[in-house]
């Protein structure tokens, strides 16, 4: 009877240790979980560390443990949600992952790959650990990717990361639109998103443009439970076909231009994966009624294409079309900033910029044509340009552009006597990276331009000679340092006789050939400087207002004569820049150049022989050119409902410190401000002020236009 009791109470005490094991087994269990699996594309595999099952497909709602990794192949995506919903995650192809956590901590392993994270606000950080350092986050949207022992990029597209390389144990904290790369040598190098040459990262450099939040809606969230493993949704549509992969936009427009018309434009885009394209239904109405003739040919087909985009990481290779903005070439002597999208939509001009990549960031190409309807009339502005960048050893860039404008009269539909003119130039630049570290680099360029002309420019220069130039140069050098948030740069020029600096500018369309009136008598004065304009093949008729006067059409590179502004001497020049950015709070930048005639040698011995009488008549005062950027602006959380609010001002080798007054002077001004009522909706206001004939009546303005814009994200 006591061995029967023994044995009783011997079974009791083991069915009571396992039970307390099972429950303690069950409870580590629950706590270990990581996550579930919310939604799957193509061969995914999660490994898991139990020794039992521990290769298993991945489907919806399976649960995802510490230790577990997740392997994505050349077709797979998987997105995780963690059980607590604070952080949602999307693995890329081809990519390995491993989850665990401990303390206050979540952690992931990037082993190789790349992956976006989404991490709200709570008394936890997320972790990322790859071969290269560590990446720490408590509130914030970012990409990651990794090459095993070779480099990570980072892209922050909301919130804030914090770097650190393991190697040099270099710490950086990166906001808002901030990314960085850190290599094995310990060299980390960040900046703003354009800034840098992203190679895995860049496609997602697209979506930071475009304002596009890459999530998932509470509403597409479902309730899991620890003992709902595999939950049987109603529906069971990939996120990818709703929010996270693709959308739709759509923009409303209407304003007013200094002509008088005014416009109601729609457009609707469409973005998904590598491929954008946007399409714009315009409506101009002025003094007889809707325009016609903006529906009336095939290149208003082409003009409907406010932009189409596609891009190939794998092949390297961009193609855009439609509006082209901000387009400079080196140090932008030559090209700098040109804009296709002046005095839009009330011209339309539909651009094609492409580039080609070669090996590792070795070789680019790139070429560009500003509107496809000059080709009508057998012109157009294009230009193509090589940039070959040697090794990151010998971090050196040099760069090779030919750039022309085959038909300066392309824009103008009246017969001409003479039908086209011509402009062309090349260019050279080296930029050579002499140090970079966490946050900071220092970079010396140089540049030399050519521009030719269609005939040569024809002046009596001060000291009583004749001149004929076929063409300008001018040469660049400089350095460009930036240190935190603060860019700085300070650049030497030197433009020879008749070079107009930064030729191809954001203004250049409205000032390639413009019809100017001007008074017969001071054609035919000789003592006038307008009297040079006899020297050149240019077309003019009678003005049928004041038959007094001849409307001249005046290409750019004469114009400079006609506006008591060539400049007669070698001209050398300083400009400095400088750009702030302060976060999510704005921006400032600044930039101002200046130029001033040097008198040679000649000019010098015939002042010093004269008398003091005639040095009063003969003195010439070397001609001064200044150039001025301001551009400044407040972000989406200094002021409550207002997502931005821009300023900007350029002008081009003006008289003066702040020529906007003057007419002749090549200026633009205005401001731009987007508000945010509700969460899917932007208003933008903007006004632009520039210098042109508005109306085609011989005589340059102040033209003013106007467009306010509602922009929806559905």
């Amino acid at each position: 009877m006591l061995f029967f009791y023994s044995k009783v109470l011997v079974f009791m005490n083991n069915k009571l240790i396992f039970s307390l094991f099972f429950l303690f087994s069950q409870l580590i269990s629950a706590e270990s979980m990581v996550g579930v699996i919310h939604s799957v594309s193509g061969d995914v595999t999660v490994y898991s560390r139990t020794q039992t099952n521990s290769v298993k497909k991945a489907i919806i709602g399976r649960a995802i443990y510490n230790g577990d990794q997740i392997v994505t192949s050349g077709n797979g995506i998987c997105q995780i949600l963690y059980k607590d919903e604070s952080i949602f995650i999307r693995v890329s192809e081809n990519s390995k992952i491993k989850f665990s956590s401990a303390g206050f901590s979540d952690i992931i392993d990037l082993i190789s790959g790349q992956f976006y994270c989404q991490k709200a606000q709570n008394n936890r950080a997320i972790k990322v650990f790859t071969s290269i350092g560590q990446y720490s986050c408590v509130n914030g949207r970012f990409w990651l990717s990794t090459k095993l022992n070779k480099n990570d990029e980072v892209l922050i597209h909301s919130g804030e990361v914090h770097l650190n390389n393991q190697y040099s144990l270099s710490d950086v904290d990166l906001k808002t639109g901030d990314a960085g790369i850190s290599y094995t040598n310990g060299e980390v190098i960040v900046g703003g998103y354009n800034d840098l040459s992203l190679v895995e990262l860049k496609p997602q450099t697209k979506t930071i443009e475009d304002f596009i939040l890459p999530i998932i809606l509470e509403k597409n969230i479902p309730q899991i439970h620890s003992y709902d493993l595999i939950p049987q949704y109603k529906t069971r549509i990939s996120i990818f076909n709703d929010n996270v992969q693709s959308f739709r936009n759509y923009r409303y427009q209407f304003g007013t231009h200094a002509n008088g018309e005014s416009y109601i434009q729609f457009i609707s885009y469409y973005h998904k994966f590598d491929f954008k394209v946007g399409v714009a239904i315009p409506f101009v109405f002025g003094k007889d009624g809707f325009r016609k003739s903006d529906w009336d040919d095939i290149f208003d087909l082409f003009e409907r294409i406010n932009y189409l985009d596609y891009f190939n990481t794998e092949k390297k290779y961009e193609i855009h079309l439609g509006k082209i903005e901000n387009k400079t070439w080196g140090a932008g002597g030559l090209l700098y900033k040109y804009t296709n999208t002046q005095n839009y939509p009330n011209t339309v001009r539909t651009g094609f910029d492409g580039t080609i990549s070669m090996g590792n960031k070795f070789l680019n190409f790139n070429y560009f044509i500003s509107s496809f309807r000059d080709f009508k009339n057998g012109g157009g502005l294009m230009g193509i340009r090589s940039e070959m960048y040697l090794t990151d050893y010998f971090p050196l860039t040099i760069g090779f552009g030919f750039i022309t404008d085959l038909n300066n009269y392309s824009e103008i539909n009246s017969e001409l006597k003479f039908s086209t003119r011509t402009i062309s130039g090349t260019e050279v630049d080296i930029n050579y990276k002499l140090f970079s570290g966490v946050n900071n680099y220092l970079n010396l360029f140089f540049e030399y331009d050519e521009i030719y002309y269609n005939e040569e420019i024809i002046f009596t220069s001060p000291s009583k000679d004749i001149i004929k130039k076929p063409g300008g140069s001018n040469w660049i050098f400089g350095f460009e340092h930036k240190k935190g948030t603060l860019i700085s740069e300070i650049s030497f020029s030197l433009a020879s006789k008749t070079m107009n600096s930064e030729y191809f500018n954001s203004v250049y369309d409205l000032e390639k050939a413009r019809y100017i009136s001007i008074s017969e008598d001071s054609i035919m004065n000789s003592d006038s400087h307008l009297n040079d304009l006899n020297n050149f093949r240019l077309n003019h008729t009678t003005n049928l207002e004041d038959l007094t006067f001849q409307d001249y059409l005046i290409p750019k590179n004469i114009y400079s004569v006609y506006s008591d502004r060539l400049n007669f001497y070698d001209t050398p020049g300083i400009k400095f820049s400088m750009q702030k950015y302060f976060g999510i709070y704005g921006h400032f930048n600044f930039s101002y150049g200046f130029k001033m005639e040097k008198l040679d040698a000649q000019y010098d011995k015939i002042y010093n022989s004269l008398s003091d009488d005639d040095k009063i008549n003969f003195e010439y005062l070397p001609k001064k050119y200044h150039s001025l950027e301001i551009h400044t602006g407040i972000g989406d959380k200094v002021i409550r409902g207002v997502y931005g609010l821009n300023f900007f001002y350029n002008q081009y080798n003006a008289p003066t410190f702040f020529s906007f007054s003057d007419e002749l002077t090549s200026a633009e001004m205005g401001f731009n401000i987007s508000l945010r009522p509700i969460q899917f909706m932007r208003l933008i206001i903007e006004n632009k002020m520039i210098h042109f004939d508005f109306n085609n009546d011989g005589v340059i303005d102040k033209a003013n236009n106007i467009n306010v814009e509602f922009k929806f994200s559905i």
